[in-house]
């Protein structure tokens, strides 16, 4: 799996703002209230980031034991007097934190559509603001749609995170890639 492309999360905001502003249009025009985010989809928001770093951390332990092992393999090759029980004190602790593969599999894969959907939730929150501030009079719920516009970028960076943190060292000298 790849890591996830900027010009993707940039492109899902674009369009998640586009039909937000769209929807905040057509209900306006129909005499209709605004659509405002609530708080209890920030925190959900909040709560999910938080759920997807969980997951997450087990593979991140791993990864780093993986990238610690590699470290002291490399400087026992190096020093040949050197003793080789530090590699294989690290290679000890690379079993001890083994990940079940499809568990890192799911990691990557929520970490990766969290990142999609916070970034199509940080258009349509952005949107909602631009919309509400827009106006001749600032309707209610501006401080609702910045506090879920927040809790949508925390929901990408918590994805992207955690995308990072499935990312396996390289072997070999080639690029890194994701679990």
């Amino acid at each position: 799996m790849t890591r996830t492309n900027p010009w993707l999360l940039v492109l899902l905001a674009v369009a998640g703002g586009a039909i937000t502003w769209a929807i905040e249009a057509w209900l306006t025009s129909s005499g209709s209230g605004s659509l405002v985010p609530s708080i209890a989809f920030a925190i959900t928001l909040v709560v999910m980031a938080a759920v997807v770093l969980a997951i997450a951390w087990p593979v991140r332990r791993y990864t780093a034991a993986l990238r610690r092992a590699d470290a002291a393999r490399d400087k026992a090759k190096r020093v040949k007097d050197a003793s080789t029980q530090d590699a294989e004190s690290a290679a000890r602790e690379v079993a001890k934190y083994r990940v079940d593969p499809f568990r890192a599999t799911f990691a990557v894969a929520l970490a990766k559509a969290a990142s999609l959907a916070g970034s199509v939730f940080v258009g349509g929150s952005a949107a909602v603001v631009a919309w509400l501030t827009s106006r001749t009079v600032i309707g209610d719920g501006v401080v609702e749609a910045v506090i879920a516009l927040i809790a949508s970028a925390l929901l990408v960076v918590a994805g992207l995170i955690a995308e990072s943190w499935c990312s396996l060292p390289p072997e070999n000298g080639d690029a890194a890639t994701t679990a």
